[in-house]
């Protein structure tokens, strides 16, 4: 894999230095993101070599977050087999009433849970904080399609609480598990890889937050996604995944696919992985 760097991208853009090195990467092999500051906002998945196709045409994308995790006592992700996957489609609406529940959510998740042999379905009326608490700690593979909210100082996946009200996993909540067993998290919903500073970087956000609480992969978004293309997005990503594909390489099966479809990048750039 080649690492593409805040230093490496700064001589890339004033000058020719890189060119040769970018030109002489093996076709398909995987390029490893290490980025900060402004260049951690920019979609490198959307990104066009000069005069010729998108960077992630010919190669899978991961970001690094090794950098931002180092100072803290995180617990390392182990790759031994857990329970199995476990799915949350959330139908919660927020007590203002300006997010209502998605209907594209619940089918989504029904969509992911028949890509699996073992997978538990929370889904609708059924999903509740103290469940998922519980079911995050359980699984090896975790998906959730729903609201996410961004507000404040807060961010966080909108679930109900035992009563039946809506209620926040903020990240706060996610990094204080035990995730070490979990290889990949999903977070299919609205600019779940940033903080309130509209960075992935930024120590509120949710990818970050599974990052830390162990989980070895993590894939989000960076803006808010539309939730039928979603649901199609991941029925693409998870039958490359369950075919044999890396989790990288998965993704940029199923933003090639909806590249077909949806030529925009609103549709298919938004989902980013990361790892440590």
């Amino acid at each position: 894999a080649m690492a593409i760097t805040t230093f490496g991208i700064a001589s890339w853009v004033v000058g020719e230095s890189n060119r040769a090195t970018v030109a002489n990467i093996t076709y398909g092999a995987p390029v490893v993101i290490d980025v900060d500051g402004a260049l951690s906002r920019v979609p490198f998945q959307a990104l066009a070599r000069a005069g010729g196709p998108l960077f992630s045409d010919d190669h899978p994308l991961e970001h690094l977050a090794a950098l931002q995790l180092l100072s803290d006592d995180v617990t390392p992700p182990t790759r031994s087999p857990a329970a199995g996957t476990f799915v949350v489609s959330s139908s919660a609406a927020n007590a203002s009433g300006d997010m209502r529940p998605l209907p594209d959510a619940i089918s989504e998740g029904e969509i992911v849970a028949r890509q699996f042999s073992r997978s538990e379905l929370m889904s609708g009326e059924s999903v509740s904080l103290p469940g998922v608490l519980a079911g995050l700690q359980q699984a090896s593979v975790f998906h959730y399609a729903g609201h996410a909210i961004r507000s404040g100082s807060t961010t966080g996946l909108l679930l109900t609480n035992d009563r039946g009200k809506p209620v926040l996993l903020q990240a706060s909540d996610v990094e204080r598990l035990k995730l070490n067993g979990l290889k990949l998290a999903v977070l299919s919903a609205c600019s779940t890889e940033i903080g309130v500073d509209g960075s992935y970087l930024d120590a509120d956000g949710l990818a970050l937050a599974f990052l830390r609480a162990g989980t070895a992969q993590v894939v989000a978004t960076r803006w808010n996604v539309e939730s039928a293309a979603s649901a199609a997005f991941m029925r693409d990503f998870y039958q490359a995944l369950t075919s044999g594909q890396s989790v990288e390489q998965a993704l940029q099966s199923a933003q090639n696919n909806a590249r077909k479809q949806m030529a925009h990048p609103y549709y298919w750039a938004g989902f980013d992985e990361f790892g440590t």
